[in-house]
């Protein structure tokens, strides 16, 4: 059944891949892109994922990922490959797997992109607190304007630069603090949503 269910979603997501559009107009009138230069293929979910990102990405084995993201949805699991590109920590892989199966499905962001959403680590430092999030047939930004995002809690204030065309952003505290206030949300346009962890109630 579960077998079943992983050919189905393949299925969908293949037929997602072939009909998407690659861009759109916004109200603005400009133009929306999204990451249409990427590869995927199966692999032996055992096989050692970063080797095969970074022989595709670079030629060789590298090893000098940044951070690794683990993130789970509906029996599916995904990790995410963050790489140091122009000063900046972006997804340029991620495998996907489930519990019952041996193949993974890896996808490589051949183009580099820059995906619209991020993940923003407040209590580390500058050069490993913003990690852009990429996904196939996603937003991306070739923005590379950045705008200041200023965090007020009960504990310790934060400053954070990001891309002005961010949509998403998840803010990790440390402390568990409460937070009082926001500033600098109205200079990101594109911004639609904007998440906690780690923060007491």
């Amino acid at each position: 059944m579960l077998n079943k269910k992983f050919i189905i979603s393949c299925v969908l997501l293949c037929g997602t891949l072939v009909y998407a559009e690659p861009s759109q107009k916004n109200q603005q009138n400009d133009v929306v892109e999204f990451s249409e230069n990427y590869q995927s293929f199966k692999i032996n979910k055992k096989d050692r994922i970063q080797e095969v990102i970074e022989t595709n990405l670079f030629g060789e084995t590298k090893y000098n990922s940044v951070l690794v993201v683990a993130s789970s949805k509906g029996g599916t699991f995904f990790d995410y490959y963050f790489y140091k590109i122009d000063d900046e920590n972006i997804c340029l892989g991620i495998d996907s797997y489930n519990s019952v199966q041996d193949d993974a499905v890896i996808y490589i962001n051949t183009n580099k992109d820059c995906g619209t959403a991020c993940k923003v680590y407040l209590d580390k430092p500058e050069e490993k607190q913003v990690f852009y999030v990429w996904e196939p047939l996603k937003k991306i930004t070739n923005d590379n304007q950045k705008e200041k995002i200023t965090i007020k809690t009960n504990k310790k204030n934060y400053s954070v630069y990001l891309r002005k065309g961010i949509t998403d952003v998840e803010l990790f505290f440390k402390e568990f603090p409460k937070v009082k206030s926001i500033k600098g949300l109205e200079n990101f346009p594109e911004l639609k949503n904007i998440s906690f962890f780690g923060i007491s109630s």
